[in-house]
């Protein structure tokens, strides 16, 4: 697992570039791959929070497991 002490300056790097991809000059709304491009995008976010609840429950299951075997 990664440290905090790690973890703090990659979060911060991350979010500082992230700022600066959104606000390139050619972000055009009005040209014919912008809803393809969008639509891919809300998918990645969809399918990255289904794989954390997937991962969650899976978690969930096997720590109550765990617990079972222990008593």
């Amino acid at each position: 697992m990664i440290r905090a002490k790690t973890m703090a300056p990659i979060s911060v790097a991350l979010l500082t570039l992230s700022t600066e991809v959104l606000a390139h000059p050619s972000h055009d709304h009005s040209h014919w791959s912008s809803p393809v491009i969008h639509a891919m995008f809300v998918a990645a976010l969809v399918v990255a929070a289904g794989a954390g609840v997937w991962a969650y429950r899976l978690y969930r299951q096997k720590s109550q497991q765990s617990i079972q075997v222990e008593k």
